[in-house]
């Protein structure tokens, strides 16, 4: 995510498709601009949305929630397009059942299956310590 440039934010990959949260720069104030894709056989589409600083910091709390197995839900009912992860533990990584919920203005759901492995996690540990330093100074 260096400069100021679209960066992966989220990435979320299974055999029946990806979601991934996109940053693609600054909004007003301290707000980024975001979009997340969905891309599977089937549905494929994107929404923009805006991101701020305690956002960046739930979807730590998320990630350190999935991390010990459980469910989560990022963004839900608020005002961008919302992430509802379900674990389902297992040897080598639990399997995940990530739903994508639009806003009002995009009533769509999708939903699809992935696996969240330790390097995955170390992934997206990553990824948000590289959006905090991009983004947030």
């Amino acid at each position: 995510m260096a400069g100021e440039g679209a960066g992966e934010f989220i990435r979320l990959v299974g055999d029946s498709g990806s979601v991934t949260v996109l940053i693609t720069g600054r909004a007003e104030g301290a707000a980024l601009a975001a979009q997340v894709v969905v891309d599977t056989p089937f549905v494929q589409g994107s929404a923009t949305m805006s991101l701020v600083p305690a956002d960046l910091a739930e979807w730590q709390d998320a990630l350190d929630a999935l991390d010990t197995g459980k469910d989560v839900a990022w963004l839900e009912g608020e005002r961008a397009a919302g992430l509802v992860v379900e674990v389902e533990p297992g040897p080598g990584g639990g399997r995940a059942h990530v739903t994508v919920a639009g806003d009002a203005a995009s009533p769509v759901t999708v939903a699809l299956d992935v696996t969240l492995t330790d390097a995955w996690f170390d992934d997206a540990y990553h990824r948000l310590d590289e959006a905090r330093r991009t983004y947030c100074g």
